[in-house]
This record gives structure tokens, C-alpha cells and sequence, in this order.
């Protein structure tokens, strides 16, 4: 029967039952009662009804050919077709007309819907695998075809589950399970026998099996046959990953080429064509991966070693390719230019290598290494997670080491040009008349600096240019360290103190450039020092000296010994009164094992006060003597309140044929003392105005930085700071201040 003959069927069919009453069943006595009352269109639907069964199945065992599912007409077709077997199969009469094996409607159309799959199916794939016998390219793209139309005819074939059930038909897993009977040993004897199975285009076919299991609907895929692919796939999966660095690489390297292609991300910040292009690679590594899907753990891991391995020698490729087209090209400098100036490709350069960096860094993201981590843990255990994701951070890290060793290389090139430049505009500040203004003086080297910083802060990632101005402040400082190697005069040095300040300044930027923990390295304190030293007049080397020893005397050490006194200056007579108390553990100095110490007061520095220093009597063979020996000093209070005043008391040991020994000292400064209003300061007299006791360790080590300075600036120093200078060396007599050509000889002891 004709498709026009079949609908014909179904509309005289429908035709007559609607002259049915409506409670017409079907049953033998409604059918009997129809007879009689309508013996000639019941004789007619019986006799439609039996070719019409025959047609019907018929046309369900061909419905992949009829009902193409490629239209919205076609799938309702179908829908209405099936509707009209379970409608027939209601009409109790023609059921049991039929053979046994045709009574069950359930039975009947699934028999018929395997057969209609089936011959769909091998009629797909003959005529795949027949064309081009002898070009296993071309029957690999053909059988890839077939996959397409299977996909979609299972999308397509959900849209009618609903009909099919209800009849008690899964039928959408009845087709899937046909599908996976039927290509699984074709595709697993095309992988044997062709040798088109390499590289990209097995890559395809696995893509095309996985997301035709993506498909499988309720059956688990452990009950399929291509549930087991990757056993199929698992000798090409390396070839895959190659042939994706390969591709990556070749990329790279032609888009190295194209440096001069210039994209523009923001107003100043740019980027070459290459950068983009090289990114682009590695986003289509991560796709490949993450399509692969690979389902066992311990090979995932072992593959995806490789990507990332793949992945950071490409990282590392260009680079490399970078860096070279960078030299080759000059980019590091402007040729036409007496002085470094900054060029655009340059800034490009380096932003291209840094843009490339954070695309690597971004693998454990892209690549998905949490979700591994996980899985890993689940299967292996934590300790396996540790040893894998340290391994696998491993080779990201190494590739990144390497990206940044070239970064800094240019930097440390732009930084080699530069430092020949500051130096000559250091030495041209110290050469200035020291008349000219210093703002003035260092005009030049600011403008120099503000040029082509500026060139950096707008064209460059943050990132690269945090790298640029650390270095470039590094190679700044250095230029500062080799200038004060030699010796300057203190206006030089002041002047160049200043420049320094000025310049700390410019790269901190408020807190926007360079953070003060770089700025301030160890070169830098240590050149802010030695500038600041030669900068400084002899009076404040010895005020900041007493004021270091001061400090020393507050976090000494008890060991050395202790020095108990009390001191108070009293308002009204204007006296400083001082009481030496005792000494406790003094350093034993003599071969007796014990010291005959004394105590030697002065107030300093001496070019201030002017007061002649005293002394208690010494005590024989004793490290705990005991003085309560009283002294006043007539001073002006305001003295005590400047700078650098302070009130040292020193121990030594006395001996009667040689220089007596140095045991230790305390220094406290001028400020520290009490003052009190007047009346006696006897400590025997609870109701008088107390002074402050003191109980204070020895310093023994008394060689400040500032005393190293004074001591540079002449060898007269060293002799003439014995008191403050000596490490348990001798020292002599009374302390005197003079100024003979021009050297200022503070603290000199003489019998």
C-alpha cells in the first residue's frame, strides 16, 4: 500500500468509527450488535484494519528512511503513526485475528524498531566504508560523517521517547544500544587496519565516540561497547600531544614575525600580534585537553604531564624567539641618541614576554588541576595529590623562572646603559659650584629620569614595569656606592646625600612606584650611611656617637658588669649632683683575677660643657666595689637638654707601671636626668628631692660607625677616642678638648 493508500486507510478508518457510539469498545458483542445493525462498513474496517497492520509495521521497521527526523513534520509523522498502531491495537477483534507472536503491540513495534535502526544503520555504514576503498583519509572523513548524522538523529529521537513509552518501549535506549552494537567493531577494525589512524584525524573520530556517549542517555557506559575507547585511543593519545606542541610551536614561530604588529590594549599599553597569537596557542592546548576527557586517573596525570610540559617549552620557545628578534632588531636602544632613551618597541617587547608568562601561569586553572588533584586523591590517596600537583607545579614554575631570567635581562641591559649615564650626571652635580641652588644642580638627571621613566610608567604592565624601575633603582644606588668609594668633601657629599633623597622620592612615587622595602636594600643603607658620614661635620659625628652609646647602655649586656649610680640636677643652685653608689661582676683585668677599679665622670662632649671630669678613689683587688662617692658639677640646665649631650661613666682598672685598663662605661643622655627644685639632694635624707637611681650594664665595645668615620678622616681619631674607642685596650689620664689644624680631639686621657 502507497503512503497516499496508507493515510487513505487511516481516514476511512476514523471516518467509520466515528459513526461508532461513543462507548463502542471493540468487544464481540458490541461487534456482533455493529453487524447487524451495520453489516457493510464493519466488514469494510475489519478488512482495512488487516491490510493496514501489515502496512503499518512495515512502514515502523523502514521509519528512519520515511520519517527522516530532519523536520519538524517528519518527527510528528512518526509521533501520529505510532499513535495509530497503539489506536488499532485497541480493537479487541483484529488483535486476536492476529498470529501469536504479532499480539503483543509492546513486542511487535520494538522487534520492529530494532530492524528499522538496524538496516538504518548498516545502510550508513556501507555506504561509508564502499567509497574511496583505497584512501583511508577519505573513508575516515566519510565514516565521521555518519557519526554526525547518528548524533543527530539521537537528539532528534528523544522527541518521540515520550509516544514509545507509553507502550512500555525505552526506545531511545534501544537505539543507542543498537548504534553502540553496530559501530563500535567497525571503528575498532578501522583503527587497526587504516593508516589514517595518526595525528589529528584519530583525534577526531575520539571526539566524535565521546560525544556520541555523551548521548547514552540511561545506560551506564560501562555496559557499552564504546564505553571501552579508550583502550581504542590510548597508544595515540602522546602522538595527539605532540602534534598539538608541534602546531603550537610553529604558531609561535611565525608569529614571532610579526613583532612590528602592533594591537593596542589600552591608550599607552601595547602588545605585537606575536603575544596574542602565542596566547591563542595555549588557550587551544587547554581546549584540546579538556576535550580529551580521559577517564582513567593515572594516565590523565601522565598526559597531562606532558601537556604542561609541552605547554612550558613553548612558554620558554618564545621567549627565546622573543628575545633574539628583540637583539636582532635593537629594540633596547635608541641609536640616534648620546643617552639612553626608551624606546616603544622595546616597552612591546617586554610586554608581549610578560602577557605570554601569565597565560603559562594560568595552566593549573586552564588545565583544570584541581579536578585532577581530586581524583588522584580519591584513587591514590593525599600523599600521591602532594607528589603530583608539586611536580606538575615543577614544570610551570622552571619554564617561569626562565620567562623572568629574560625579563630581567633586558631590564639588566636597559640598566647598564642607564647606570653610564648617572654616573656622569653625578659627577657633574659634585662638580657644580656648590653656590649654584641644588635644585638647580640636579635639573638635568631629574629630567633625564622623569623622560624615560615616564616612557615605562605608561607603556609598560605593571608587572614588567615593577621589574624595569627595581632595576633600574638598583643600577641607581650603585652608581651612588662606586662614586663614595673615593672619598668626598662634605659639601660634595652633602650634595649628593640630597640628590639621593630626592631620588628616593621619585621612584616611591606616594607610595605608587617602587615600595620603601626595595628602595631601601642593603647597597642603599649602606651608601645613605657612608654619604651621610662624609656629610656631617665633626661636632655632630661626636654628638650622634654619645647618643649610640647611649643606646647601647640601655640594651647592654648585664654579663659585662654593672654600674649603679644616682644623678639630679638641682634647679636652684644649678648644680648637677651625681653619687657613684657601687659596681657589681666588673670584668676582672688584672692576673690576680680581680681589678682595682675607679670611676671617671665627664660630661660631653667636652666643647660643650667645658667642665673638668672627676673620679672616685680606686678600690684594690675587687669586682663588686663599693664608692657612695658624691660629685657637683656646676652647669647650665639648657645644656643638658641639646643634642648629643650626655653624662659617661667610665671603669677603669688602675695599675701603677702601665696605662690603665678600660673595664666599660655608661652613657646616659642629658635629657634623662631629673630635675629638682632645690634643697638637698643627700640620698641619706628620705625627705629631700630624690634624684634617679641607675643600675646600668657596662658597655665594653664602644667603636660606633660615627667613630669609624671620624677615625677615616684622620688616624688621629683612633688615638685621640681611646676612652670610647678601646676594646679592653690601655688608655691614659684626663680628658681634654683642642683644636689643633682643624681636628677636633675629644676624650684625651693623659696621666
Amino acid at each position: 500500500m502507497s503512503i497516499i493508500g496508507y493515510f487513505g486507510a487511516v481516514r476511512t478508518i476514523k471516518l467509520h468509527r466515528n459513526k461508532l457510539p461513543a462507548s463502542f469498545s471493540g468487544s464481540h458483542d458490541e461487534i456482533e450488535q455493529a453487524t447487524k445493525t451495520y453489516p457493510d462498513w464493519v466488514q469494510t474496517l475489519l478488512s482495512c484494519l488487516k491490510k493496514l497492520d501489515s502496512t503499518l509495521i512495515k512502514a515502523l521497521r523502514r521509519h528512519h528512511q520515511l520519517f527522516t527526523f530532519t523536520s519538524e513534520d517528519s518527527i510528528d509523522y512518526l509521533v501520529l503513526h505510532v499513535e495509530l498502531i497503539k489506536e488499532m491495537y485497541s480493537i479487541t477483534p483484529h488483535v486476536e485475528r492476529l498470529e501469536d507472536s504479532r499480539k503483543s503491540i509492546k513486542h511487535t513495534m520494538r522487534d520492529a524498531c530494532e530492524k528499522a535502526c538496524t538496516e538504518w544503520l548498516n545502510a550508513l555504514i556501507t555506504e561509508a566504508t564502499s567509497t574511496e576503498p583505497d584512501d583511508d583519509k577519505k573513508k575516515l572523513l566519510s565514516f565521521l560523517e555518519v557519526i554526525d548524522h547518528i548524533i543527530q538523529r539521537l537528539h532528534n529521537a528523544s522527541r518521540v521517547q515520550a509516544v514509545f513509552e507509553k507502550i512500555g518501549i525505552d526506545y531511545y535506549s534501544l537505539m543507542f544500544s543498537i548504534v553502540d552494537q553496530k559501530i563500535s567493531g567497525h571503528i575498532q577494525d578501522y583503527i587497526k587496519k587504516s593508516s589514517a589512524m595518526r595525528g589529528t584525524s584519530s583525534y577526531q573520530l575520539y571526539l566524535h565516540i565521546n560525544d556520541v556517549l555523551k548521548l547514552s542517555g540511561k545506560i551506564p557506559h560501562s555496559e557499552l561497547e564504546l564505553g571501552r575507547y579508550h583502550d581504542w585511543f590510548k597508544d595515540m593519545v602522546g602522538d595527539w600531544i605532540d602534534v598539538a606542541a608541534n602546531k603550537c610551536n610553529t604558531e609561535i614561530k611565525r608569529a614571532v614575525t610579526s613583532l612590528d604588529e602592533v594591537v593596542t590594549i589600552t591608550e599607552n599599553v601595547k602588545f605585537s600580534q606575536s603575544a596574542l597569537s602565542a596566547a591563542a596557542c595555549f588557550k587551544r592546548i587547554a581546549a584540546f585537553w579538556n576535550n580529551l576527557q580521559w577517564p582513567r586517573v593515572s594516565e590523565h596525570y601522565s598526559f597531562m604531564t606532558r601537556v604542561v610540559e609541552n605547554s612550558s617549552n613553548a612558554a620558554r620557545f618564545y621567549v627565546e624567539e622573543s628575545h633574539k628578534n628583540l637583539k636582532k632588531k635593537g629594540f633596547h636602544h635608541d641609536p640616534n641618541s648620546k643617552e639612553f632613551v626608551v624606546t616603544q618597541q622595546l616597552c612591546i617587547s617586554l610586554n608581549d614576554i610578560e602577557y605570554v608568562r601569565e597565560e603559562l601561569l594560568k595552566l593549573p586553572e586552564t588545565l583544570q588541576f584541581d579536578q585532577l588533584m581530586s581524583r588522584l586523591a580519591a584513587v591514590e590517596g593525599d600523599n600521591q595529590v602532594i607528589v603530583a600537583r608539586k611536580s606538575l607545579k615543577n614544570l610551570i614554575e622552571s619554564a617561569d623562572d626562565e620567562v623572568m631570567y629574560c625579563i630581567h635581562q633586558a631590564a639588566s641591559s636597559v640598566g647598564e646603559q642607564i647606570s653610564n649615564d648617572i654616573t656622569a650626571h653625578l659627577k657633574m652635580i659634585m662638580e657644580k659650584d656648590h653656590k649654584v641652588d641644588f635644585v638647580k644642580a640636579i635639573d638635568p638627571l631629574m629630567q633625564y629620569l622623569v623622560k624615560n621613566m615616564g616612557i615605562f610608567h605608561t607603556s609598560l604592565l605593571v608587572s614588567v614595569l615593577e621589574i624595569m624601575l627595581g632595576k633600574i633603582w638598583h643600577v641607581t644606588v650603585h652608581c651612588f656606592a662606586k662614586v663614595v668609594q673615593t672619598r668626598l668633601g662634605q659639601k660634595a657629599a652633602k650634595r649628593l646625600l640630597g640628590t639621593l633623597k630626592e631620588l628616593e622620592t621619585f621612584f616611591n612615587a606616594n607610595g605608587d612606584g617602587l615600595p620603601l622595602n626595595v628602595i631601601q636594600s642593603d647597597e642603599y643603607k649602606v651608601t645613605y650611611k657612608t654619604l651621610d658620614f662624609q656629610a656631617t661635620t665633626d661636632d655632630h659625628l661626636i654628638d650622634r656617637h654619645l647618643y649610640c652609646l647611649a643606646e647601647w647602655t640601655r640594651s647592654g649586656d648585664k654579663d659585662n658588669g654593672v654600674l649603679s649610680f644616682s644623678v639630679g640636677y638641682i634647679q636652684d643652685k644649678g648644680t648637677l649632683e651625681i653619687t657613684v653608689i657601687e659596681g657589681k661582676n666588673l670584668p676582672a683585668l688584672d692576673s690576680n683575677g680581680f681589678s682595682d677599679p675607679y670611676v671617671y665622670i665627664a660630661l660631653m662632649p667636652q666643647r660643650r660643657f667645658k667642665t673638668k671630669p672627676v673620679k672616685t678613689d680606686y678600690m684594690k683587688k675587687t669586682l663588686n666595689p663599693t664608692y657612695y662617692k658624691e660629685f657637683n658639677i656646676k652647669i647650665k640646665e639648657n645644656l643638658l637638654d641639646m643634642p648629643g649631650s650626655v653624662l659617661a661613666l667610665t671603669v677603669y682598672d688602675h695599675d701603677l707601671l702601665k696605662r690603665d685598663d678600660f673595664a666599660g662605661m655608661v652613657v646616659i643622655e642629658g635629657v634623662e636626668i631629673p630635675r629638682l627644685p632645690g634643697g638637698s639632694a643627700n640620698i641619706d635624707d628620705p625627705n629631700a628631692p630624690q634624684r634617679k637611681t641607675y643600675k646600668l650594664p657596662l658597655v665594653v665595645d664602644t667603636m660606633t660607625p660615627e667613630l669609624e668615620e671620624l677615625a677615616k678622616r684622620s688616624h688621629q681619631y683612633v688615638n685621640d677616642f681611646n676612652l670610647l674607642y678601646s676594646q679592653g685596650s690601655s688608655v691614659v689620664g684626663n680628658v681634654a678638648s683642642t683644636v689643633t689644624g682643624g681636628l677636633v680631639r675629644a676624650f684625651t686621657l693623659k696621666h
